[in-house]
């Protein structure tokens, strides 16, 4: 029922998965002088390894261009939300489990030319450790666009070498993958 959140100036870390069942969250506020993390039009973003991460999407807007020179995507950074359009940059080099997880309304996800984009899924173990561990997820329905029910059609970047064991669980307009 969590939905206000106010991250003060001391804070400097942040775990995973921490918004999992959050739906009703709307607004996050960042102390001004807090170095490692900050809001960015509807975008909760944050210091992860010394990397720029988007930790979690709040807000209510249906096209969502997320902010250059973030790095990675958190896992289940856009669950439950009300986005239609999500445009990730050049930067991204890896996103986390079940990013758009029962994303309902998520037409599409533009990935920029040239991007980097190695690993899909895993919460970054690949992109620390340098593989993939290709093992079942630890819960159920952890696909990257599950229960996606508008998406049509995605085409992941030619720098793709590994995505998670599941990617596309009841996604039942998707009619083309490149």
């Amino acid at each position: 029922s969590l939905e206000y959140l106010y991250v003060g100036k001391a804070v400097e870390n942040w775990g995973y998965d921490n918004f999992y069942d959050s739906a009703k969250l709307t607004k996050i506020k960042v102390h001004k002088d807090n170095k490692d993390f900050f809001t960015y039009k509807g975008g909760f973003y944050g210091k992860r390894r010394e990397r720029n991460v988007l930790l979690y999407f709040f807000g209510s807007r249906k096209n969502v261009k997320i902010k250059k020179g973030t790095q990675g995507i958190d896992s289940f950074a856009f669950k439950d939300t009300k986005a239609q359009n999500v445009t990730i940059p050049k930067s991204v080099d890896n996103m986390g489990s079940a990013v758009f997880y029962n994303a309902q309304n998520l037409k599409s996800v533009k990935f920029a030319k040239k991007i980097q984009l190695k690993y899909l899924g895993w919460d970054y173990v690949s992109y620390y450790y340098g593989w993939c561990r290709y093992s079942k997820p630890k819960f159920q329905n952890m696909a990257m666009f599950y229960n996606c029910k508008k998406l049509k059609s995605v085409s992941f970047p030619e720098s793709l070498v590994a995505t998670e064991g599941v990617v596309f669980e009841n996604c039942k307009k998707l009619k083309t993958v490149h």
